[in-house]
């Protein structure tokens, strides 16, 4: 019993978190793959260890660095020393988008912020104590040029926020209402100033949630399972846009796969009861805990950092910023977990079923790899679609799996076909969009098939309103 009372309140919501995950996935009869289980079971793997093993410090200082060798990539590919992951951005890290990776560096910043605050109230006030606290601003100041190279406001908001939290909670006793006015003009301001900036963009996220907003309501309570963003979304934007034609939306529409908010994203998701159980562990991470010194402060910070990120972009799309979150839950609870030798037979168990999964999906990493570079050669003519089906059948467990690599294999064969029986039994899984409506309305067009073509068409035309592809499909079979 004394053992089992090591448990915190926090503990049993983290554990009833998943059980809610698993009972979501039998509801919505979701197949499970090996790299879903594995990530998960790593996430789980690694609040566990921070709740047994790490310490503030220690975690605190790997954020810290990781960060700086993200900045340092960042600065290199910003001097065009080193290539971008991705052609479109100037500044990505070793992300595929900047967005992701500016979300990082603020919080990486806010680490180093928070590092440097501790080691110059350090009591021993040694030389040590004093350079590492004068190496970390440096640091802190670093990092947050990189991250106004990357141009992304999300990752202004969350660094601001996080900053203020801290002061919040170290210093909430002496806030008085002339701090709190100070506070509201600020926001205010700083409102003002990024709303005027990228208007399109915002407008864009504005349309989004409110599409969302529609698949909340058809399934509220328990969501429309995992990946249904993915899946569905685009079609209940069609939707919106039936029914209101002249939305002022209309311009800002465009193809989407992510809700920009990570509340509304798991509402849609895991319903109202998921958001409750999220919003519980929040409470009881942020509000429930007593001690306020400099590294618990620091801790509830950045976590309110990723959320302000997150209520702006899509930081659970990438696992190094769903380590962070976990690693940050796991070190706010006041004492470690103190388990008995079956709890380390659990743990000793969970870390080889990982490692064994982690083991598998890297092998299918270097299949993915190998699967996106044959739909780029076809993509350039270098590959027939025959070679490319082949490739497709062989690995069909693999790409059911991955969503994106699916699409964009199935929609090249399309694009190389003449015939829609040689695709049909395989695009009724390709994800609706305008895109890929496109491509599969015009593979009904060259096999003369209007009337199925003109529904695809019109379907990618309701997708995105101002998209001119579709337009033009239907003007060009008006000729024919």
């Amino acid at each position: 019993l004394r053992r089992i009372h090591t448990l915190s309140r926090i503990d049993f919501i983290v554990f009833l978190y998943y059980l809610y995950g698993v009972i979501c996935l039998f509801i919505h009869k979701i197949p499970l793959s090996s790299c879903y289980i594995y990530k998960w079971g790593l996430l789980l793997l690694i609040y566990i260890t921070c709740r047994i093993y790490f310490s503030y410090r220690f975690i605190l200082h790997i954020l810290s660095a990781y960060g700086f060798y993200e900045s340092i990539i960042g600065l290199l590919q910003f001097l065009e020393l080193k290539a971008p992951v991705s052609a479109l951005f100037k500044i990505t890290g070793s992300f595929s988008n900047p967005g992701p990776y500016a979300g990082l560096l603020s919080l990486s910043a806010l680490s180093s912020l928070f590092l440097g605050i501790y080691y110059s109230r350090n009591k021993t006030n040694t030389p040590r104590s004093k350079a590492i606290s004068v190496f970390m601003y440096i640091l802190f100041i670093f990092t947050v040029c990189i991250l106004f190279l990357s141009n992304s406001r999300a990752s202004i908001v969350s660094l601001l926020g996080g900053s203020l939290s801290y002061l919040f909670y170290r210093f909430k006793d002496k806030i008085t209402k002339r701090h709190i006015l100070f506070l509201i003009l600020i926001s205010g301001v700083l409102f003002f100033v990024f709303s005027s900036y990228k208007r399109g963009s915002i407008a864009g996220r504005l349309l989004i949630w409110r599409v969302s907003l529609d698949m909340i309501i058809s399934s509220p309570i328990y969501g429309h399972g995992p990946f249904s963003v993915e899946r569905q979304y685009m079609l209940y934007q069609r939707d919106y846009f039936k029914a209101h034609p002249q939305s002022i939306f209309r311009d800002v529409g465009s193809n989407n796969r992510s809700v920009y908010n990570e509340f509304i994203h798991l509402t849609v998701e895991e319903g109202i009861l998921g958001l409750i159980i999220l919003s519980m562990l929040l409470y009881e991470v942020l509000f429930k805990l007593r001690k306020n010194g400099v590294l618990e402060s620091s801790i509830r910070s950045i976590i309110i950092g990723w959320l302000l990120f997150g209520s702006f972009s899509y930081p659970s799309e990438e696992f190094v910023l769903n380590v962070v979150l976990v690693s940050m839950v796991g070190l706010s609870n006041e004492q470690k977990l103190n388990i008995s030798k079956v709890g380390y037979m659990f743990y000793s168990l969970l870390l080889i079923i990982v490692l064994t999964i982690c083991v598998h999906c890297h092998s299918s990493d270097h299949q993915r790899s190998k699967i996106m570079q044959s739909i780029l050669s076809s993509e350039r003519g270098n590959i027939d679609k025959d070679s490319l089906k082949k490739i497709l059948d062989t690995n069909i467990g693999l790409l059911e799996n991955d969503q994106y690599l699916y699409d964009r294999c199935v929609l090249s064969i399309c694009r190389q076909s003449e015939r829609v029986e040689e695709v049909e039994h395989l695009i009724g899984r390709v994800t609706p969009s305008c895109e890929s409506y496109c491509a599969i309305g015009d593979l009904y067009l060259r096999e003369r098939n209007y009337a199925q073509a003109t529904k695809y068409f019109k379907e990618a035309h309701y997708m995105v309103p101002g998209m001119l592809t579709p337009i033009w499909y239907l003007f060009k079979m008006s000729l024919t």
